[in-house]
């Protein structure tokens, strides 16, 4: 097949030389024929760019545009920052019947090349569903839907080969009046068979309602945005643990709290009177210490992720859909304003963002 492909050259060195040609040039490649496509679209592709270290690191954002009919839920981009180029993803097929809302939660499964998002309503039979988006394919997919409809509840990737995505915490959409909308439910979804599993539910004194989630040291971490306490799950012990956390940023109920997993530590990102703060957590020894912080006068929404070893964050002004971005390194505690590249969409409400590495 490979000598098809590239006559008079060996099957292996055919391969190496598509795996070393930059992401951002892969559609041409695609449309070169069949086989090519076939070889960009294998999962042994895949591998064989990570083991030579030429996978791409980029960011996902999952925005809208103000005005656009609830058909039109979501329009999906990536901004690569070291090759300092973005690319729209292809748009969701109508044929899925989603409809628009605030609740989803977006991850990449780095061992799968899949953006999953979470949260999305079908209006045609009531129901939570899963998003996928396969980066080698090139094609969007539906999951299983999500065992209970849920807002505000925390999401990680696993690194696991098999493709392990966890939920956990959040409020009930559909709870019904006198019951509690907190939810101690938690399930894992697996990639592999496509299938989702319940977990054990996690402490029904502590529940954590608007809260961010982060896979660390082989644990999932289900954090609220008040950073007052975290429960986190084992997958080697099957147990939920409640620990504490000290914070010294203002909890601000309005606007968003973000909170991001670098190299073991946490770090939330909040907005109080003109300043967007980062706060490091020492979780070990319970203290937290405001590391960096900038001025930003107007009401901001915001959203942030981790990309390598800085902090991405986006801080969008709530009136005029007119957002700034900004690179925090965490080991440095410097910012750099982010000049994107020409003509990147601008306008648009950005509701989440996730790290992926194509």
């Amino acid at each position: 097949m490979a000598l098809e492909m590239f006559p008079g050259l060996v099957e292996d060195l055919g391969l190496q030389c598509l795996v070393r040609v930059p992401y951002k040039f892969h559609n041409h490649l695609r449309a070169v024929c069949k086989s090519w496509n076939a070889v960009l679209s294998s999962a042994h592709f895949c591998k064989e760019r990570q083991r030579h270290n030429e996978c791409e690191e980029g960011i996902a954002f999952l925005h809208k545009r103000p005005g656009d009919d609830l058909e039109h839920i979501i329009e999906a981009i990536v901004y690569y920052p070291l090759e300092h180029w973005w690319e729209k993803l292809p748009r969701i097929p109508k044929e899925f019947k989603l409809q628009y809302t605030h609740y989803h939660r977006c991850v990449y499964v780095s061992s799968k090349r899949l953006l999953v998002i979470m949260g999305l309503y079908n209006k045609s039979d009531n129901t939570e569903i899963v998003l996928i988006f396969d980066f080698s394919s090139r094609r969007w997919r539906l999951g299983p839907d999500v065992p209970s409809r849920r807002c505000s509840f925390a999401c990680a990737a696993s690194p696991s080969p098999e493709g392990l995505v966890y939920i956990g915490g959040g409020l009930n959409r559909a709870y019904e009046k006198g019951l509690s909308p907190h939810l101690v439910e938690s399930y894992v979804l697996n990639l592999d068979q496509n299938k989702w599993y319940i977990l054990p539910r996690m402490n029904a004194d502590r529940p954590q309602v608007r809260c961010y989630g982060a896979f660390v040291d082989g644990k999932f971490y289900v954090v609220p945005d008040h950073g007052l306490s975290a429960q986190i799950y084992d997958p080697r012990t099957h147990l939920w643990r409640t620990i504490n956390i000290q914070g010294r940023c203002p909890y601000v109920k309005e606007f968003d709290n973000h909170f991001i997993a670098v190299s073991g530590r946490f770090y939330r990102i909040a907005w109080k009177k003109g300043w967007v703060s980062v706060e490091e957590f020492d979780i070990a020894n319970n203290t937290s210490t405001i590391i960096g912080r900038f001025v930003q006068m107007f009401s901001v929404h915001l959203c942030a992720v981790r990309w390598r070893d800085y902090i991405f964050v986006c801080a969008m002004d709530i009136d005029e859909y007119i957002a700034d971005y900004y690179f925090f390194h965490v080991e440095k505690k410097r910012w750099t304003c982010v000049q994107m590249p020409r003509g990147f969409p601008t306008g648009c409400y950005i509701h989440e963002l996730a790290a992926v590495q194509i």
